[in-house]
């Protein structure tokens, strides 16, 4: 799409192990991606309508044509939420949504500072 105007580079676990014998948790290697996305902060009377947890935080939300993952959904056990580099910070991704319209296939996204 034409509105995506930034390269932003994207952190991305593997999917993560969990040991039967322990029980313990094991994070999957972690590889960097560039993502092409239109970013901006979420300020103002939008922060209400944020997950209570989340609104003391500073806060993004952007559109890209690649899907980003967060923790929940189907199919996400064991997976880490990607992280956003904005602005020389980590943003942890905590919401996607599909659009799937006349304008082609891409994705909304918010995500919190960690």
């Amino acid at each position: 799409m034409i509105f995506w105007d930034n390269d932003y580079t994207v952190k991305r676990k593997a999917t993560g192990t969990i040991s039967a014998t322990t029980g313990k948790f094991t994070d999957g290697a972690e590889t960097s991606i560039i993502i092409q996305m239109n970013v901006q902060p979420i300020t103002g009377k939008f922060l209400d309508s944020l997950p209570e947890g989340r609104r003391n935080k500073k806060n993004i939300h952007g559109f890209s044509d690649d899907i980003l993952h967060t923790s929940r959904g189907p199919g996400a056990v064991g997976l880490n939420p990607d992280l956003i580099v904005y602005e020389g910070e980590d943003y942890e991704i905590y919401e996607v949504t599909l659009f799937d319209n006349i304008l082609g296939t891409h994705y909304e996204f918010k995500a919190s500072k960690l």
